[in-house]
């Protein structure tokens, strides 16, 4: 069985799952939840913040108001009454309000006109040096002062100064310990919250420690001084060495700014307690999960799978008998329960397999072991696995288990097998096809043996061992050995045989080309005669002896075709056949050649034409051959083609200009299909009674065939009974070895033009 070491166990997955599926998104859901109730109770404290400095805002405005409304009704007073009335209003209303702590009526020169409380000691007292008073100067409106400590009572006030029309000031002494009493009553009632005021160049106003606004400490440097200054309202800051979370509003009528502060310690730990109690909630909820879970799985799905994991492994030793078990194994769980019946059927299935597979090994072994074939399996390195009584024979062993752990390479005799044939067996031992050896067994005994192997592979596609079946071929390679024997004697004999012929050939060739010698040297002294009875005698010789001699010089010409033709033949087939390249118009040649025989065409009503797509081309090649060639056919043509008949001669050139094709058409007798292949042979004929009256001797052709040949050329016929017969002969130009010395043009009187006439008349017709 699989090492299962590292592999964790069903319940300790479960845990995991519990464990990072479930509580540990509960405890970020619960942090994420107490980071938001921090956040909303941190805005709500904003809120609470926002409505107090709101609040305190609201009440310095009115107490400014107020006052500024007292001292206007005083203003309006002193404008139209005398100083008796004025002083008595102003003491009245300072008795009856409270708001100031003195108010004065300034004259035009600054000075102390009326006071309330009077006080006869600061009557006349000069009160231009005020920086309050100068900036006043010239203007209707309420002005209020910085604030600053009264020598009297040592709490802040402020001057409300209001101008009089007529010159002079109406001033207002306003005790600002009223804010004082509202900071710090604000202080008792929110406990860590307290609020404070500030003037417009950051100096405490009202604080809940008085000490410092009597210092006139100033606080410019303060985190939300400053945002409130740009506009920002809420901040959190550093005061006193403290995380304040803050919130401010500056007063538009003074430039006054308000500000509640809170620790931001204070804000957390409102909310400490209720996360504590909800981690705590959520570790009781995950313990009490935990134990449930642990029982209900390992009771409904541990216990069940553990009791199937016994059932396999005893299936994979081979052991059937726990395997009806199964349906014992309790689970209340339908994909438990579907398990076991799936897992019930694969070993019943498997039992029967097994059974099966028994059966056919017994089988199959016992078909093996009968085999009259040799057949073994061998570890990839070469080392016998197992053989069967065959194979154990033909290695010339007694027992199979001798084989067992002997490499195969131990069969292999150097004596017997050079070394190329040893490494191409070892490096193709697990592909051999038929393959045929000679080894000697065990027994010492040399035989040969034919081979097939082929590599077994396991289900993932790696090679695990191959099959070697040999079969004993002694006998077959004995009786090879004989008949290859025989082979080489026939063949010997053969061989003797063809030698014997090509001498007979040879001598035949010699014999032919000695016979044409000898009737040439007559035939040449005859035709002598008959040119001298021509030149001198003709005249006087009476016309029926002038028609024999011309008879007899016609025959004698014949002749001579027919031993010049046996000439070349042999010539060729010895190879002693010379071909003369010059460079030559072979337009013009054959234009010569169609002219030249014209003559006798026309004596029986024949028609000879001429047609070229070239005026003129120059090729090197062997001007006699081709003229040999041409004539050759024409001959056959004339010969063949019935009065009023016609002869077309084509000259064309190929595309690329490295080749030419003369076609030679007839409307003679034609040719049947059957015989077309003949006509090339030698001595090969159509029709031999038609040969006869025609005169031919069934060699022009087999000759016209070696001479396209030995040019390079090829040669094609096609005829049909009756309508006449096509020759296309396609020769090579030679291009490259055209030469511009010659015109390759033809005199009248070379011996081409001079002997063409001669040798068609007398020799082709």
């Amino acid at each position: 069985m699989e090492n299962t070491k590292g592999y964790p166990y069903l319940r300790q997955v479960f845990f995991r799952i519990l464990l990072f599926r479930m509580f540990i998104p509960l405890i970020i859901l619960a942090i994420v939840a107490g980071i938001c109730a921090e956040s909303l109770g941190q805005r709500n404290v904003q809120s609470n913040q926002k409505q107090v400095v709101q609040s305190i805002g609201n009440i310095v405005e009115y107490y400014l108001d107020h006052g500024g409304r007292i001292l206007d009704a005083i203003a309006k007073m002193a404008e139209t009454s005398d100083n008796a009335d004025i002083s008595a209003f102003m003491n009245s209303t300072w008795k009856a309000y409270g708001y100031f702590e003195t108010i004065y009526c300034l004259d035009k020169e600054n000075k102390i006109l009326i006071m309330a409380p009077s006080d006869p000691i600061y009557t006349g007292l000069d009160m231009s040096n005020l920086p309050d008073i100068k900036s006043s100067h010239n203007q209707d409106n309420l002005i209020i002062s910085r604030p600053f400590i009264s020598f009297r009572t040592g709490d802040p006030i402020v001057y409300l100064i209001r101008p009089l029309s007529q010159g002079g000031y109406i001033i207002g002494e306003l005790n600002l310990g009223v804010f004082q009493h509202e900071i710090e009553n604000i202080t008792k009632i929110q406990g860590d919250q307290f609020a404070f005021i500030v003037d417009q160049s950051g100096t405490l106003i009202s604080h809940p420690d008085l000490s410092l606004v009597k210092e006139q400490t100033n606080i410019n440097n303060l985190e939300i001084v400053k945002n409130t200054v740009r506009g920002e309202n809420n901040s959190i800051y550093i005061y006193n060495d403290k995380l304040m979370l803050g919130s401010s509003v500056k007063l538009q009528t003074t430039g006054w700014i308000v500000v509640s502060q809170i620790p931001l310690t204070s804000v957390i730990s409102s909310y400490k307690w209720l996360f504590i109690f909800g981690m705590f909630a959520i570790f009781v909820l995950m313990v009490a999960v935990i134990f449930s879970f642990r029982k209900q799985i390992q009771n409904h799905i541990i216990t069940p799978l553990e009791q199937l994991t016994d059932r396999t492994t005893s299936l994979a030793v081979g052991d059937f008998s726990n395997g009806s078990t199964l349906p014992l194994i309790s689970s209340n769980f339908i994909e438990i329960h579907n398990l076991m019946v799936d897992f019930q059927l694969m070993s019943d299935n498997l039992q029967s397999r097994e059974i099966a597979l028994k059966e056919s090994e017994n089988s199959n072994r016992g078909l093996v072991e009968r085999l009259p074939l040799g057949l073994f399996t061998a570890e990839l390195n070469g080392e016998i696995v197992y053989v069967n009584p065959m194979a154990r024979l033909i290695l010339g062993y007694d027992k199979i288990e001798e084989t067992v752990g002997i490499n195969i390479t131990n069969f292999l005799v150097e004596a017997l097998i050079d070394k190329d044939q040893k490494e191409f067996l070892i490096e193709n031992i697990f592909n051999l096809n038929n393959y045929e050896i000679q080894i000697k067994n065990n027994n010492e005994k040399v035989m040969w043996i034919e081979i097939n192997s082929h590599v077994v592979y396991d289900y993932q596609k790696h090679a695990d061992f191959f099959e070697i079946s040999i079969q004993d071929i002694t006998e077959r390679k004995q009786n090879e050995f004989k008949i290859k024997e025989q082979q080489e004697l026939l063949i010997q004999s053969e061989k003797e045989k063809s030698e014997t012929l090509e001498k007979t050939l040879a001598m035949k060739d010699e014999f032919i080309s000695l016979i044409s010698h000898e009737l040439k040297t007559p035939l040449n002294v005859i035709y002598s005669a008959i040119q001298l009875i021509e030149c001198v005698y003709m005249s006087k010789i009476p016309e029926r002896v002038q028609e024999l001699i011309g008879n007899i010089k016609q025959n004698t010409f014949r002749q001579l075709r027919l031993a010049n033709n046996l000439l070349d033949i042999t010539r060729m087939n010895s190879g002693q056949i010379k071909i003369n390249m010059r460079t030559i118009d072979v337009v013009f040649l054959i234009k010569v050649i169609c002219e030249s025989v014209e003559l006798y065409a026309n004596q029986k009503n024949i028609s000879i034409n001429f047609d070229s797509n070239i005026t003129s081309k120059m090729i090197v090649i062997d001007d006699e051959k081709v003229e040999r060639i041409i004539l050759n056919i024409l001959s056959n043509a004339i010969k063949f083609t019935e009065s009023e008949g016609n002869i077309t001669i084509k000259l064309s050139d190929s595309i690329n200009s490295d080749s030419i094709q003369i076609e030679i058409s007839d409307t003679g007798i034609g040719i049947p299909e059957d015989k077309i292949d003949v006509i090339f042979e030698r001595f090969g004929q159509v029709d031999s009674n038609l040969s006869r009256r025609a005169e031919g001797t069934g060699i022009g052709l087999s000759l016209v065939k070696l001479l396209v040949d030995n040019l390079g050329g090829t040669i094609n016929v096609s005829s049909k009974l009756g309508v006449g017969s096509t020759f296309t002969i396609i020769l090579p130009t030679n291009n490259e070895l055209v030469s511009t010395e010659n015109n390759g043009r033809l005199d009248v009187e070379d011996r081409l033009v001079s002997e063409i006439k001669v040798q068609f008349s007398d020799i082709y017709l």
